[in-house]
């Protein structure tokens, strides 16, 4: 049994090594589109409806995650 749960966890954390690298990606084309932090959450406002409506269970975590990404990042800028 031993053996299952680490062959489980080693392709779990295979999953999560993806899901990172599709987050970066998928961040990348939202810093490509949306100029402002304002788009940026109207955007991701849009998309996560559009998962809860189709009951995208991975959209929404993927969105989730990315909202709170950039919500790090807008809360860390610094006043000029």
């Amino acid at each position: 049994m031993n053996n299952v749960a680490i062959q489980f966890d080693s392709v779990i954390a295979k999953i999560n090594e993806y899901k990172e690298k599709l987050k970066q990606d998928l961040k990348e084309i939202v810093l490509e589109n949306c100029k402002t932090y304002g788009e940026v959450d109207k955007f991701l406002l849009v998309q996560i409806k559009d998962a809860n409506w189709n009951n995208n269970h991975f959209k929404i975590m993927i969105i989730g995650e990315l909202k709170a990404e950039f919500e790090r990042e807008k809360n860390n800028l610094s006043i000029k």
